[in-house]
């Protein structure tokens, strides 16, 4: 199996990096500095770019049955381009005949008040009103997922932490979440390869907790 990583110099992208390696699925990465990647040199192929830039998508998607997506913007969130990129990789992914698409978002974004406690529901309520841009970004790269016409599934973890694999962490379209719900990256990219190898949740929008 080959998997094109977009995202995969960030904290979340690194844990799937190891993750796929370790069970020896090839990868090719996209990055703006290859030199972020320097920990997995020789064991992956890095595709130096932008991910709007539709060359080096192209370049990272080519001879690869599955795209995986988890970037997305730091504080203080002038940097939007989810929603953007994820159309430039969709596009893409069509014209190469690549049908498997993996997209990671937030637990925050859309409207998913039934999986939300009152507390966090109140936090999304906050969080769009602080950051109208970026919570609508994010919705759209959702919108454009679910309309992309490939076999998706998009990740919805909460606050995200480092540091342990739970094999046994609760995943699915209806599990709740509130404002001190935490699922750890391990965890995700360990569920992840299993997905890959089962695919079970496509065309399904999945929260996490661990």
């Amino acid at each position: 199996m080959n998997v094109a990583l977009f995202g995969a110099s960030g904290a979340t992208g690194q844990c799937v990096a190891s993750a796929l390696l370790s069970e020896g699925i090839k990868i090719k990465a996209l990055c703006r500095n290859a030199n972020a990647m320097d920990d997995f040199a020789g064991e992956l192929t890095v595709i130096q770019g932008d991910v709007n830039d539709k060359k080096a998508v192209s370049e990272t998607l080519c001879g690869c049955d599955v795209a995986i997506c988890v970037f997305g913007p730091h504080l203080p969130y002038t940097d939007i381009f989810c929603a953007e990129a994820t159309t430039v990789i969709v596009e893409a992914m069509h014209v190469l005949g690549v049908h498997r698409l993996i997209c990671q978002t937030v637990a925050m974004v859309g409207d998913y008040p039934e999986n939300r406690s009152w507390a966090m529901q109140e936090m999304v309520e906050v969080f769009n009103h602080r950051y109208p841009e970026l919570a609508a970004d994010r919705s759209e790269q959702e919108r454009m997922v679910r309309g992309s016409g490939l076999l998706w599934t998009i990740l919805k973890p909460p606050r995200l932490t480092t540091g342990h694999v739970n094999e046994e962490i609760e995943v699915g379209c209806d599990v709740p979440v509130g404002v001190l719900s935490s699922a750890s990256r391990e965890s995700i990219a360990h569920w992840l390869v299993n997905e890959l190898r089962h695919p079970l949740h496509i065309g399904e929008a999945l929260f996490f907790l661990d």
